[in-house]
């Protein structure tokens, strides 16, 4: 009777030592998935962002090239067909989470946004971090970039938003 006993009790102790350890793994677990998303997106939407500053900055090139040779601004199709950007780019489907597209293009004036694909930020944790690119941008003749930073898509219209050149310099300068 008492071996019984003590065999319960070694069987007990283990059951309850089993528990522990899965409870502390599924802890683990648990904040591994709260965390890991928080370093992945300070990276990658700055990496996000480079990426479409370069890709309208790119754009501006091609538009001067093109206004250079036919002595007006194109449309995004009309650069693609040309072979001055990757056609890609003008089918208005995303590229790295971003839709270009275009509008007021005359002989003197053009706009190319990169707008957000729809949803793309959208996760199960994004209340507690931001994640993924948060910003919008556009460029003009000038050859700025502008921004604007919402946490919900929206084109940045001709003249709007805050100049990424003058947003560094801004950010440099604090202690």
């Amino acid at each position: 009777m008492q071996n019984r006993n003590q065999h319960t009790k070694k069987k007990t102790r283990w059951s309850i030592r089993l528990m522990q350890i899965v409870i502390a793994g599924l802890c683990l677990v648990f904040l591994a998935f709260m965390l890991l998303p928080a370093f992945w997106s300070q990276d990658r939407g700055s990496g996000w962002e480079a990426f479409v500053a370069g890709s309208l900055r790119s754009f501006h090139a091609a538009e001067m090239a093109f206004k250079a040779r036919k002595v007006r601004f194109g449309t995004l199709k009309e650069l693609a067909d040309d072979g001055l950007i990757d056609p890609r780019h003008a089918g208005g489907r995303p590229i790295k989470g971003y839709i270009y597209s275009d509008s007021d293009v005359t002989e003197s004036t053009y706009c190319i946004h990169a707008d957000r694909q729809p949803n793309e930020t959208t996760h199960w944790y994004s209340f507690i971090w931001d994640d993924g690119p948060q910003k919008d941008f556009n460029i003009t003749e000038d050859g700025e970039v502008s921004f604007i930073k919402s946490r919900t898509r929206g084109t940045v219209a001709r003249g709007q938003g805050t100049k990424l050149s003058m947003h560094e310099d801004s950010d440099e300068q604090q202690p």
